[in-house]
């Protein structure tokens, strides 16, 4: 996140809960993932638009991974 590493507790499980529950990537889906992330992990303000595109680049390519089989 603007040039460092940041781990975000709970992502693996939140991006598949989003997949399964038919949410696919998008601008209303970053929303939902950057408000439910914040749950369990703190985001400061000032980073909230460099955590929703990384949110987005992130789920962009897991929703990939999933249509093609790879775990």
């Amino acid at each position: 996140m603007n040039g460092r590493v940041v781990t975000l507790i709970a992502l693996p499980a939140i991006f598949e809960q989003f997949y399964k529950a038919g949410k696919r990537p998008g601008d209303r889906t970053t929303q939902e993932l950057l408000e439910v992330t914040r749950i369990y992990n703190p985001i400061p303000p000032e980073e909230e638009a460099a955590y929703a595109e990384a949110l987005a680049r992130e789920y962009e390519k897991y929703c990939r991974k999933q249509v093609k089989g790879v775990p």
